[in-house]
């Protein structure tokens, strides 16, 4: 699948980015960025790895619109907007469920400009 693209703004530290998705959730990025810096976040479906424990760090929970099954990988599509994919080994007890808990490493979350798209160094 493709990868997630979805809004964002710098938190005031520097050091993470508040994603414009349900509950406003704010993930660590690797490096640091300019405070209030508006910018794309690229979440690729496989770096999103379901959780068990929901204190976790660098995670969200979100709304589940539709699980498919294909071998043995399992697709979530979430409830949101814009629309996430979700790409993993999920056993069949997330069928009907109403929402997923994911993380995401550092290091896997891409940032973009969000007038030009260009990917953005990962500063010091």
């Amino acid at each position: 699948p493709a990868m997630n693209f979805v809004d964002g703004v710098v938190t005031e530290e520097g050091d993470g980015v508040r994603l414009m998705l349900p509950g406003d959730p704010v993930l660590a990025i690797a490096g640091r960025r300019p405070a209030g810096e508006r910018l794309v976040a690229g979440l690729r479906p496989e770096h999103l790895v379901p959780m068990t424990d929901t204190g976790a760090s660098n995670g969200m929970r979100l709304p589940v619109s539709l699980v498919e099954q294909t071998g043995s990988m399992t697709y979530v599509v979430t409830d949101t907007e814009p629309m996430l994919t979700i790409a993993a080994t999920l056993s069949r007890s997330i069928i009907g469920a109403r929402t997923i808990d994911v993380s995401i490493e550092p290091q896997h979350l891409y940032l973009f400009d969000k007038s030009s798209g260009e990917a953005l160094p990962r500063l010091p």
